[in-house]
């Protein structure tokens, strides 16, 4: 029996940990993009921000890294913990439950070589941001590393204005299909989101869940500006997918990751 007492972004929590279960193969691919960044920073010990089932963490670990991961969602942190027994790394991840916006109430002092934030932002605007990204500075040793990835209306309103069927997409996770539904305010930058989940019954289909939701969606620049406020070095920005807007099979598998942009920003106190 599914316990549907516990929302994680809207979704029921056990719906939440098998979507993510769903998209796990996707962190070989993530992992080797952010591997790099820090071999460049030589950073050992990893802060994972909204850290999910461990779908990075746990690969950082099999490499060697120290981990630790955050969720908010406690079954998340239960799967991520169970992976990491299997995966005989249990030595080198430690999962923790907590909103990674209140780090102090379970952090302390400690500090990491490096923060990620991969696609789970848990700020609503700039201002919100910007005031995180500054609590984050505490925890990251000086000239330590923060890679952020989140989705950019750079990116999204491009391929909304280019393709505009962009904003209904489909995917198909085993026995659950997910429809989703994008709705655009171009001079406000507001993002609202309709999503179904439904089960294969045999010949039927079984609607599981209904998630709406609405969120500002941040530009490049916004970005590097909340980070620049909270003392934050920038240094590069990069798109992490070179998406063709007209694809619309590529868009309904991963369209997260086809909107956004990772970038690298520096702890450091040297001039700007």
């Amino acid at each position: 029996m599914m316990d549907l007492s516990k929302k994680i972004y809207g979704y029921d929590e056990e719906i939440w940990v098998r979507l993510l279960s769903e998209n796990w193969e996707s962190g070989d691919r993530d992992f080797e993009r952010i591997n790099k960044v820090l071999e460049e920073f030589k950073a050992l010990k990893i802060l994972d921000l909204g850290c999910g089932i461990g779908r990075i963490s746990l690969r950082l670990a099999s490499k060697g890294y120290r981990v630790v991961g955050v969720d908010i969602s406690e079954q998340c942190i239960k799967k991520a913990n169970a992976i990491a027994e299997e995966w005989g790394v249990s030595e080198k991840a430690e999962f923790i439950v907590g909103d990674y916006r209140k780090l102090e109430d379970f952090l302390g002092e400690k500090k990491f070589d490096a923060a990620l934030c991969i696609l789970s932002r848990a700020w609503d605007d700039l201002p919100d941001a910007s005031s995180f990204f500054s609590k984050l500075r505490a925890h990251i040793r000086d000239e330590g590393v923060f890679v952020i990835q989140d989705l950019c209306k750079d990116f999204f309103f491009q391929a909304v204005y280019n393709a505009p069927t962009s904003l209904n997409w489909f995917k198909v996770m085993g026995d659950l299909l997910l429809l989703s539904r994008w709705k655009v305010d171009f001079l406000t930058s507001m993002v609202s989101t309709s999503r179904e989940i439904y089960r294969k019954v045999g010949d039927d289909l079984k609607l599981l869940s209904r998630v709406f939701g609405d969120y500002k969606m941040l530009s490049i620049s916004e970005y590097a500006q909340a980070l620049k406020l909270a003392g934050w070095r920038v240094l590069r920005v990069e798109r992490v997918a070179k998406a063709d807007p007209t694809d619309l099979e590529l868009l309904s598998n991963d369209p997260w990751f086809s909107y956004s942009f990772q970038m690298i920003a520096l702890n450091s106190n040297t001039i700007r």
